[in-house]
């Protein structure tokens, strides 16, 4: 098989759900010839593979496109025989206002022979919405081929230069708008006469781009760790290397998903496999995770309910609920695992092989 990923360089970019998946299945099959590059969608290489995967629909809007012209090549790849598959990974772009990028997740979700989703809440919603694509479920993984150690909590407070006698919760991923940053800096005002400190790497980025910035910028993050107690490590664009991530999560107590709007979350996954309680919230996929897996949910419009849900995962840390977590993700959601089943679904299209979801 020849597939093609629809990704700039899955083995240089910051996010690696493409790579691990690729790397899972090339550990276990020979068969499979991969290609990316964003460029390549639009040039006649395109035609030599087998199998065209769509991860993120607007990133086809490559030097100009339009969503028209995305359809345009869908359409010709399909007469040609190629087989379109796409991953739900958001219904459309995170607060996005740009017409043209919501119109791009449309054309090729309605383009594709297959949509894999990440959990149920989108499988129902787009089956109804389009009856004629072979929609399965492709649960996230858990980059276990990545992270496979999680160091010893005080050695990881001495690394991180945190007392360890305070309560940690870890806030991984962008914030993606200041209603994010609210969720995080009203929790952090209500807990910090309790000895809890949020580290949240990417919680807003303070440029320093000469030595004046650069000293602002230190002064900025000392006041927001002793005054807020939220400790920011590192920017929006480039938070925590994969060597650090470990330490992050040994020093937390509890992971938070401090988001309004969302469908997916790879660090549920993530937090599952470094042995931490999540807390999320009620919507999309997330919440349907966190629910199955005895995880605390909360109300997004609801700011008592969102401290109510941290402070029970409090609880559930101190019962060491992570373990329950931890073996949930190795028997459901690892790398090997999701990445098998992937590689069944390529074959099944190609060649008819019957799908066991």
């Amino acid at each position: 098989m020849k597939i093609y990923q629809a990704v700039r360089n899955p083995y240089i970019d910051a996010n690696q759900y493409v790579m691990t998946l690729m790397d899972g299945i090339d550990s276990v099959h020979n068969d499979v010839e991969w290609g990316w590059g964003l460029e390549k969608f639009w040039m006649d290489d395109i035609y030599d593979y087998d199998i065209i995967h769509i991860q993120w629909p607007h990133f086809l809007l490559w030097f100009n496109r339009s969503p028209r012209q995305i359809e345009k090549r869908l359409s010709k790849m399909k007469e040609a025989g190629k087989k379109i598959v796409s991953t739900c990974h958001n219904f459309e772009p995170h607060y996005c206002i740009d017409i043209d990028s919501k119109e791009a997740y449309d054309v090729v979700y309605k383009n594709s022979d297959m949509i894999l989703h990440l959990g149920m809440y989108s499988y129902e919603i787009m089956k109804d919405k389009l009856p004629n694509v072979k929609h399965v479920i492709l649960p996230h993984h858990t980059y276990d081929s990545i992270y496979n150690s999680l160091p010893d909590r005080n050695a990881a407070c001495r690394k991180m230069g945190l007392n360890p006698k305070y309560r940690y919760v870890i806030c991984f991923g962008a914030f993606r708008d200041e209603e994010e940053r609210f969720i995080v800096k009203n929790l952090a005002n209500k807990l910090k006469n309790e000895g809890v400190f949020f580290i949240a790497p990417a919680y807003r980025s303070i440029e320093a781009k000469n030595f004046v910035y650069r000293a602002l910028r230190k002064c900025k993050k000392i006041w927001s760790h002793n005054y807020d107690h939220i400790i920011i490590t590192g920017d929006s664009r480039n938070p925590v290397s994969i060597g650090m991530t470990p330490y992050y999560y040994a020093v937390a107590d509890v992971a938070l998903i401090q988001r309004k709007k969302i469908l997916n979350s790879g660090n549920i996954s993530l937090a599952f496999m470094m042995k931490k309680v999540v807390v999320g919230p009620n919507v999309g996929n997330v919440g349907l995770c966190l629910k199955e897996t005895g995880n605390p949910i909360f109300d997004v419009y609801d700011n008592d309910s969102i401290l109510k849900a941290l402070k029970k995962g409090f609880e559930l840390a101190s019962d060491n609920y992570g373990e329950n977590n931890y073996l949930y993700a190795l028997e459901n959601l690892s790398s090997t695992i999701i990445a098998e089943r992937l590689y069944g679904y390529y074959k099944s299209l190609l060649f008819g092989n019957d799908i066991v979801d």
